[in-house]
């Protein structure tokens, strides 16, 4: 009996101590729990305010190359045209003056290869002209607009490190280009008034782009 006693009292004494491990394993449970969502708050919170600096951060880099932009474009003579071309460029940041310039006239190399293409094709081929003069006038354009798409990727083909050395050639270049795209208007003007107005009309944005990149 004695012994069914003290088994007895060691079971009771078991169960107390289970309960209590029980107990405990319960509490390091709960805590632990606790502790994983306490970082992952303080990782949420971190995260949102790093993410929030680097939003502002972003916004504010932008905000500078916009103005930045700005001001290289106040020189030109058609700044909104300006500002919009090189527009994208405010969003890679840290500008350079190279860059600034070899997108404006990349810009105008594009604009005036799709202005010549149209002069002719959606213009030229549809009037069927047969007059001489006007002839001759159409071919001097297509000439002169060749002459100028290479004398703009003249000026693109300098590296960034050799640009303001050679800043003579690029003012040259820039310039007759701009010259030859009016010289067609002008030639164009003396023999078919509707084909001045389409010259004037295909090539405003390239003559602009032109004019901008000499200005920069």
């Amino acid at each position: 009996m004695s012994t069914l006693n003290d088994y007895g009292k060691l079971d009771e004494a078991e169960q107390q101590r289970l309960v209590a491990h029980r107990r405990t394993r319960r509490r390091i449970a709960i805590i632990g729990l606790s502790s994983i969502v306490l970082v992952a708050i303080v990782v949420a919170t971190v995260v949102g305010v790093s993410e929030s600096k680097d939003n502002k951060s972003r916004s504010q880099t932008t905000s500078s190359a916009s103005a930045t932009i700005r001001a290289v474009c106040n020189v030109t003579l058609h700044p909104d045209s300006c500002y919009n071309s090189l527009a994208p460029l405010a969003k890679s940041g840290n500008i350079k003056p190279q860059d600034l310039y070899k997108l404006s006239v990349q810009v105008a190399v594009d604009e005036l290869s799709k202005a010549s293409k149209n002069f002719v094709e959606h213009g030229v081929k549809k009037l069927n002209i047969t007059d001489q003069k006007t002839l001759e006038a159409i071919d001097s354009c297509q000439e002169l607009f060749s002459l100028a798409l290479d004398h703009l990727n003249n000026s693109l083909s300098v590296k960034n490190t050799n640009l303001f050395e050679a800043l003579d050639d690029l003012q040259t270049w820039l310039s007759s280009a701009g010259t030859y795209q009016q010289t067609c208007i002008d030639e164009l003007e003396s023999v078919n008034g509707v084909l001045t107005t389409l010259a004037n009309e295909n090539f405003k944005n390239s003559n602009e782009y032109t004019s901008n990149s000499l200005a920069i």
